[in-house]
């Protein structure tokens, strides 16, 4: 069993990894609102709704990745303070690293197969074709060469160091913004940045490789890893890992192809835009589940199970916390955010951003923090079937409806399987995992939320009410009521008296370092 100071070194490295993430979001968020301007404005609908293809088609690279991703994480959890376990974590290392490499082949026959016969594919505009054909196999060049160094990530979030990657990753953005915004000033095109963005994001991958080399200098590649024991191994979570990771892309990034595919890439711009608000919320809300996969697969494999409990209900309290307060905030000020930031008053394009926010608060509040713990406490083919239910019902709901309602159409296909899976599967899994009941998990978690979230809406109600002509400044001025007061009136309502100060003294603790 750990002691005390483990523990402290945990709370400490999820606090960390969770502020460093916060900060690469308002980065990420900054980049995002400037950098989405830049693009609608020099490369038009048709150019940027084929640039958010291209990320759609490409994410599912991950198809192949076997699920070794997760995989890695979970074994560098372990450790390698000894030297029996710097063997083990570099037999997998090998095994996941060589299997990065195949795939990376893999990668690039599939991207000259599908650049061949991309205008029998997607419904392009006429004229560009080829054009459109060279970006595409360029841009499948990239992420080919990109792919294998991903293992860095996973690595760097299993070591606990999530916040060293979180720095890198800051710097990448701001290289992004900056890049593409010099690439236009010098007269650069659409094929220009997708050139930069792989070569940036490469660049990062290997900063942080390098960190990982000064953490664990042990580090090498060694053939026995590529040995059927070693496959054998990791292959039970990893094939689950892996067809959650099918499901995942299924969920998130089918909704483009399949608007391009049947509507048009017109409406692939108007669903991107749509999605704008409601995938900031997603950044907002999910970066401290991110944090605990390591910590829950430790005080698994250690067998802490009371603590691994106690580590789960503080984070379904704080992951609710936020999604009740940004679904308000960001629900109320869905429709000024879109004129103040891309000018856009569209009736659908608001429609997607409140289908998909209320999704989004869905998935944080009710799904994701019961998805780490239990997929890291050895509950990972339950998840994996709930997720693959999911993905099928999402693709086949969508395009049920996407000749009839469009891009909303998508938008709703995706909240209602979300929807039946968070409140029907998830939440009695959750309870059940901590040894709740269903209405001591509902009392303990959600319902001290509620009055602080009508509180919240009352207020920013009474700013729609008497504002009729909005700004950045009003914008920002009724987020900060809402920043305030809604935090103030939740944080008492649902933490323990015992649990603030613990957090507040464990702040206390890492800002005097």
């Amino acid at each position: 069993m750990a002691g005390a100071a483990e523990h402290s070194a945990l709370t400490g490295a999820i606090l960390k990894g969770t502020a460093t993430n916060y900060l690469r979001v308002a980065v990420k968020l900054v980049k995002t609102v400037m950098l989405t301007r830049i693009l609608q404005y020099h490369l038009g609908v048709d150019f940027y709704g084929y640039w958010t293809l291209l990320w759609a088609v490409f994410g599912y690279a991950m198809l192949l990745e076997l699920g070794f991703g997760r995989t890695m994480q979970k074994y560098t959890a372990e450790g390698v303070d000894t030297p029996e376990r710097l063997l083990s974590f570099n037999r997998i290392f090998s095994a996941v690293l060589a299997s990065y490499l195949g795939i990376a082949l893999a990668l690039l026959a599939i991207s000259a197969l599908l650049a061949v016969n991309l205008e029998s594919i997607f419904r392009l505009p006429e004229g560009n074709t080829g054009y459109y054909r060279t970006v595409f196999w360029v841009f499948g060049i990239g992420c080919a060469v990109v792919f294998p160094t991903g293992i860095c990530t996973e690595i760097l979030a299993g070591m606990h160091k999530i916040h060293w990657r979180n720095w890198v990753i800051i710097l990448n953005q701001l290289f992004e913004l900056a890049g593409i915004w010099l690439t236009f000033r010098l007269g650069g095109s659409l094929l220009a940045i997708a050139v930069f963005t792989c070569a940036n994001n490469l660049f990062s991958n290997i900063v942080m490789a390098a960190a990982i080399r000064r953490r664990i200098p042990g580090i090498r590649f060694t053939f026995s890893g590529l040995s059927v024991a070693t496959f054998r191994r990791i292959a039970d979570f990893s094939v689950f890992s892996y067809l959650m990771s099918i499901a995942a892309l299924v969920i998130f990034r089918t909704d483009r192809v399949v608007l391009g595919a049947c509507s048009g890439i017109a409406a692939v711009a108007v669903y991107q835009f749509g999605t704008r608000i409601p995938e900031l919320f997603q950044y907002f809300t999910g970066q401290l589940t991110e944090t605990m996969g390591p910590t829950a697969s430790r005080l698994y494999l250690r067998g802490e199970h009371e603590e691994l409990r106690r580590y789960m209900l503080i984070a379904s309290k704080v992951n609710v916390f936020l999604g009740a307060g940004a679904l308000v905030g960001a629900g109320f000020l869905a429709a000024p955010i879109l004129k103040a930031w891309l000018d856009l008053d569209s009736a659908e394009v608001l429609n997607i951003t409140y289908v998909m926010l209320f999704s989004g608060f869905l998935s944080v509040a009710f799904r994701d923090t019961a998805n780490v713990f239990m997929q890291m406490s050895g509950r990972h083919r339950i998840i994996a079937v709930s997720v693959i239910f999911e993905a099928v019902f999402n693709l086949g709901l969508s395009l049920a409806l996407v000749f009839r309602y469009h891009a909303l159409g998508v938008a709703i296909g995706t909240l209602i399987p979300n929807a039946l899976l968070a409140l029907f599967v998830m939440f009695p899994l959750a309870a059940g995992h901590m040894k709740l009941g269903l209405w001591e998990y509902f009392t303990r978690v959600y319902l001290p939320v509620i009055p602080a979230a009508l509180l919240t809406a009352l207020a920013l109600w009474g700013f729609r009410h008497f504002i009729s002509e909005w700004n950045w400044p009003l914008i920002l001025t009724a987020a900060a009521v809402a920043g305030i007061l809604y935090p103030a009136a939740a944080g008492m309502l649902l933490f323990t008296a015992a649990e603030r100060r613990a957090l507040l003294d464990r702040c206390r603790s890492l800002a005097a370092r």
